[in-house]
């Protein structure tokens, strides 16, 4: 017998963990989906076709090797890069956040990069958004001008 007196018998108790489990899991892949559109929302403001670029990293960049990671792209793709900014999280619970000013020779290599970081950060749950300052526009100016 199943069920008694409007309860599940004790032998088939279990069905209402097997629930539980299924619903958390349900609301945990929401919440998953909304992070990643949520930084596929974040990201696609980052110009595709560019040879100049600024960005800025924000999160466990270092716990997750993020960082590294990150270099690792860019000088596979033969991007150039600056770091403009550092703010390190000088405890665990604390992020870091690092702007990366990238230059590349051509279009293609750019887009391939930031598309593999933008998927790696979705992974390791990194923020990334297009910077924008003094220090970038002067490079701007002064390659534009040559």
């Amino acid at each position: 017998m199943i069920c008694a007196h409007g309860q599940l018998t004790k032998k088939y108790q279990y069905i209402t963990d097997l629930r539980l489990i299924r619903e958390k899991e349900k609301q945990h892949k929401k919440e998953y989906m909304q992070h990643v559109l949520e930084a596929e929302r974040k990201t696609s403001s980052l110009k595709r076709g560019m040879r100049f670029a600024t960005v800025v990293l924000s999160g466990h960049l270092f716990d997750t090797k993020f960082f590294n990671t990150t270099i690792d792209i860019l000088e596979a793709h033969k991007i150039d890069f600056r770091v403009t900014e550092w703010q390190v999280g000088n405890k665990v619970q604390n992020s870091s956040q690092v702007t990366i000013q990238l230059f590349a020779q051509d279009s293609l290599s750019m887009d391939q990069a930031k598309e593999k970081i933008e998927k790696e950060a979705v992974l390791k749950k990194i923020e990334i958004t297009e910077g924008t300052g003094p220090a970038f526009d002067a490079i701007v100016e002064e390659e534009t001008q040559l």
